[in-house]
């Protein structure tokens, strides 16, 4: 009975402790964010599409996580089922046909590896700009859950002292521990709850009930660490009556385990390469801290009552055994650090998030309990005898009090993810122009998104010049024109306000060029009128080269936004005479005619050269050259009878 009342002494005072740490750790995220998704978020399409990919940084449970389509005014989309992709990290969602206009996908998946959930969405838009509040697309995830984190505290509690049997049996009480049949019951009883708890905490967290959680691929990880949480009772059971070296080896080796299996339902498992070494190292550092922090129970429980020489000389073994143990914690620590952060210079950027605060507060515990090990280590311990022994006794019973800390912290940062993990959206292309009036009254700044001929959003902030704060206006339009093409004529976009903003969606900006625009800004009595001149690009094409085979020359494949190609290639390709066809196809495939064509050369030596061009057929041109040995440089502008011109350069090397 007093071998009981020593063990709950030692773990019931760092309750407090962990419950300050559940509520001081900010927010937490789930495993499974979005990585990428297609389209991407705030994309503008010009055809709708016939499906939506998602990809995540952990595999998502289908079973268990659920997606909607919303158009702009909030109305559900038919959609298909999710489906699997191309890997397990990511979900196909079929699109029924939609017409123009702004989309949302929301979704709420619970990850296949660690069973957290998460809450996202990305908006896209049809021929229009989407829909982008930032309460749509950002990441929402639940807080760390009090039940969980408590579940993961028992659990790590019972596992280690059961894993660190094997080791104060053998190697610091040499075969004969007191206390041993109490403080299994106590253990046992701890990381058995804890198996229990986890479950039902994430069942909770997904908002779905425990069997169909324990039914899907998520609840694997639990169930068989269930099982192996109570073969290793079964185990305890057997050793609390026999005592033999066989049984405690069992012990502490299923209990090794059992924490094998919680390391494959956690953050290493879900490595994207190497994921059998990342698990092999944090598998080493459980351990290791399991030898070490569990040996202290068992140090203190083995110690009690013992004579002076007998506990003299298992603090002095278990002093060299938790040195090495300790050595194995720092090694993997370091390792699992470098492959989450990219190294420890990373960490300084993640301390405003909830995962670098978590991790600040496990670090802070492990150095003061290192700092205690170590003077107990270097100081106490070389000096050690018998009146000496009960202070290192004392000093052990706050180590194990920090421990319990340190176990708390662990488990709020098995609720946070990896900085990894935490993915932004992709990036959106913007084309930002400010500017001014004559007199200098008014600032505006503009920003166009994406900043590409077609369908763009414009976002417009109007400010006083002297004094930077906003201002409002009673109607707010933009003339654009393009100088380039004097054929076509002006537009005017007409903006809403909103919020201190402009803005407005318009197809007006079709083409690539610079554009001038002249901004109005009309007040209760005063107008005026603000200059604002802007670039928009076409998207760089896409390049591919066809390797060629038997002798036939490579065949390089230029393919522009709106699907229209070039297709170039020289014959022969190597040096002396030779020619460069040029052949231009439209989107449907289909060779596209064209009215003249422009082809520059550059010769390895730099000097630029400008090449004849003869007609083979409506779309294909050629043009002699005469090759030298070296990196040569083609640019090439054709004009199609309808459209922009194609523009596009591409180089070729000439071997010798």
């Amino acid at each position: 009975m007093s071998c009981t009342r020593t063990v709950l002494r030692l773990l019931v005072p760092a309750l407090v402790a962990l419950g300050t740490l559940v509520v001081c750790v900010g927010p937490a995220a789930a495993h499974a964010a979005l990585d990428s998704s297609t389209p991407e978020q705030g994309a503008i399409l010009d055809e709708a599409p016939s499906e939506v990919v998602l990809r995540f940084t952990e595999a998502p449970d289908l079973s268990l996580s659920r997606f909607q389509v919303v158009d702009g005014s909030g109305g559900s989309v038919a959609a298909g089922p999710a489906l699997a992709g191309a890997n397990e990290r990511t979900i196909v969602l079929g699109l029924r046909a939609v017409s123009d206009g702004s989309y949302k996908i929301s979704y709420s998946v619970v990850s296949a590896v660690d069973g957290h959930s998460s809450t996202n969405a990305i908006s896209f838009g049809v021929g229009v700009a989407p829909d982008t509040t930032p309460s749509a697309e950002q990441e929402s995830y639940p807080t760390p859950s009090p039940t969980a984190v408590a579940g993961r505290w028992i659990l790590y509690w019972g596992l280690a002292i059961l894993l660190a049997t094997a080791t104060s049996w053998f190697v610091v009480f040499r075969g004969a521990i007191r206390g041993v049949g109490p403080t299994f019951a106590i253990t046992w009883a701890f990381a058995a709850a804890g198996a229990v708890v986890l479950p039902i905490a994430a069942a909770r967290a997904a908002d779905v009930p425990v069997g169909d959680l324990l039914a899907s691929s998520t609840g694997g990880p639990f169930t068989r660490q269930a099982i192996a949480v109570a073969v290793t009772g079964a185990a305890a059971l057997v050793a609390s009556r026999r005592r033999t070296n066989t049984a405690m080896a069992i012990v502490g080796a299923a209990a090794a385990v059992a924490l094998l299996f919680h390391t494959l339902g956690g953050h290493a498992a879900a490595a994207e390469s190497g994921r059998a070494i990342a698990v092999a190292v944090q598998w080493l550092h459980v351990v290791a801290v399991g030898v070490w922090i569990g040996g202290l129970v068992w140090l203190a429980v083995g110690c009690r009552g013992a004579s002076p020489e007998a506990r003299t000389g298992a603090i002095r073994r278990f002093s060299h055994l938790a040195t090495v143990a300790l050595a194995v914690v720092l090694v993997t620590g370091v390792l699992r650090s470098v492959d989450l952060l990219g190294g420890w210079g990373e960490y300084l950027h993640l301390l405003a998030t909830g995962w670098g605060t978590a991790l600040a507060y496990k670090m802070a515990l492990f150095t003061g309990l290192v700092a205690i090990a170590a003077w107990n280590h270097f100081v106490r311990i070389p000096r050690l005898d018998r009146s000496a022994s009960a202070g290192v006794l004392r000093s052990v019973v706050v180590e194990i009090v920090i421990a319990a800390g340190v176990f708390g912290v662990t488990g709020v940062l098995a609720g946070l993810p990896p900085p990894y993990e935490v993915e932004s959206a992709p990036a959106v292309e913007q084309v930002v122009v400010s500017g001014n009036d004559f007199g200098t009254t008014t600032r505006a700044r503009l920003t166009i998104t994406p900043g590409r001929p077609g369908p763009n959003l414009l976002e417009l902030v109007l400010a006083d010049y002297d004094t930077g704060s906003t201002i409002d206006a009673r109607r707010v339009s933009l003339r654009v024109d393009l100088p380039s093409r004097s054929d076509l004529p002006a537009e005017t976009v007409e903006f809403t306000s909103g919020g201190g903003r402009w803005s407005a969606t318009t197809t007006s900006l079709g083409l690539a060029g610079r554009w001038d625009g002249l901004l109005t800004v009309e007040r209760a009595t005063t107008s005026t009128e603000i200059p604002l001149t802007f670039e928009l690009a076409e998207p760089p094409p896409d390049v591919t080269v066809t390797q060629g085979t038997n002798g036939l020359p490579d065949i390089v494949t230029i393919t522009f936004a709106d699907a229209r190609s070039l297709q170039v290639y020289v014959d022969p390709d190597r040096p002396g005479a030779s020619q460069l066809h040029i052949t231009a196809y439209g989107a449907n495939g289909s060779e596209l005619p064209l009215t003249s064509i422009s082809v520059q050369a550059r010769t390895p030596a730099g000097i630029p050269d400008e090449l004849d061009a003869t007609r083979l057929s409506v779309g294909h041109f050629v043009s002699p050259v005469e090759l030298d040995v070296g990196s040569w440089r083609f640019t090439i502008e054709a004009a199609p009878k309808s459209g922009t011109p194609l523009q596009a350069t591409f180089d070729q090397e000439i071997a010798a």
